[in-house]
């Protein structure tokens, strides 16, 4: 039979999950298998989720000559692509606020830098040199005290998660760390307050040692400054976007699937293609009709997502150095730290601009 039901997200990203490039490249990879499907002429299809990877599954589907419409329940697309960047914020930062996604990994692994760059959004290079500083702003490990620490926390990490990879059960990464006596070591504590938490929102606690620290593709990154929702603005270009139109339930059980909205107003298509956050999911925000197989249920409720905060400063004067774009701020009775980063030099803005992150139960 024809399928007729689809996800596609950054959860589900065969290769770098959790970023924007992984999520767009599973909604092409969604629409290549349509595509492939679909093979006796243009069909109606739906798409829940205006985020990248729903854009990029409803542009890559209308191109084709399918018919495509999407549902998003929000009052904006986007998705955790979400820009500040009208005429007044510009004009009060000198450069775009990214309430969301705010950075493009490894930029040899997909196109995304060179479709911003087409767009003429403004990003520039990213440095990750730190340092770390106290509460009140004062540098307390050297630079490369720094480097040397992480490195030689990254090793001895890496170790107690390769020793816990062979259990037949998974552990968490504290678990693992403090069988391996490296919990104590203070090149750990501070990775596990800083770098880990910044990464993937969550503590030591909180993730497995199995797959909690896996990594996507490492290369050159970039900051986005001059508006990042303008790339799922300009995928979702032509196509019909109905905004503030939550779905309640799919039913793919007929010959046409059947999508309510949660004003009660049924629509029906060829197929559908569901882009919603894992967390609408977890929370079974929409029924599906026949139930999610066990694999999909057991695989919603099983894998969990870190919580980040990011807070915008601007200052009348810079009172910081150029030496680090990134540095850390440890509080002594704090389990974490914010994460402070400086690269807007290089984007010459106007003011002195400051983004910090904090992640998991800070956040």
């Amino acid at each position: 039979s024809t399928r007729n039901f689809f996800f596609a997200g950054e959860a589900l990203a065969a290769e770098n999950p959790s970023s924007v490039h992984g999520a767009l490249q599973s909604g092409l990879d969604c629409a290549q298998l349509i595509l492939e499907d679909a093979t006796e002429g243009p069909e109606d299809i739906l798409v829940i989720g205006a985020g990248v990877s729903g854009a990029g599954t409803a542009q890559a589907l209308a191109s084709a000559d399918h018919s495509v419409t999407v549902l998003e329940a929000r009052a904006r697309v986007g998705g955790r692509i979400f820009s500040l960047d009208d005429e007044k914020t510009l004009d009060a930062w000198g450069c775009s606020v990214e309430q969301g996604a705010n950075w493009v990994h490894d930029t040899s692994a997909s196109d995304v830098a060179t479709r911003l760059s087409d767009l003429g959004v403004a990003h520039v290079p990213f440095e990750y040199t730190r340092s770390v500083r106290s509460e009140d702003g004062t540098g307390i490990v050297d630079r490369m005290d720094v480097k040397r620490g992480n490195n030689a926390a990254n090793e001895l990490v890496k170790r107690a998660v390769q020793e816990a990879k062979e259990d037949e059960q998974d552990i968490s990464v504290a678990q693992a760390l403090t069988r391996a006596r490296g919990q104590q070591d203070p090149h750990v504590d501070l990775y596990l307050r800083s770098e880990l938490i910044a990464e993937f929102g969550a503590n030591a606690d909180e993730m497995g040692a199995w797959y909690g620290l896996e990594e996507g593709t490492e290369g050159d990154d970039v900051l986005v400054v001059g508006g990042y929702g303008k790339l799922v603005t300009a995928l979702l270009a032509d196509i019909p976007t109905r905004l503030e139109c939550p779905v309640s339930s799919i039913d793919t059980s007929g010959d046409k699937v059947v999508v309510t909205t949660r004003d009660g107003e049924q629509v029906s298509a060829d197929r559908v293609v569901v882009t919603v956050p894992l967390g609408v999911l977890k929370a079974q925000a929409v029924a599906f009709t026949p139930p999610l197989p066990a694999t999909h249920s057991d695989a919603i409720a099983g894998l969990g997502f870190g919580a980040l905060e990011k807070l915008w400063l601007r200052f009348d004067e810079q009172w910081w150095s150029n030496e680090t774009q990134w540095w850390t701020s440890l509080e002594n009775d704090a389990q974490d730290g914010f994460q402070w980063f400086a690269p807007f030099a290089e984007a010459e803005t106007p003011f002195p601009v400051l983004l910090g992150i904090v992640g998991s139960v800070r956040a």
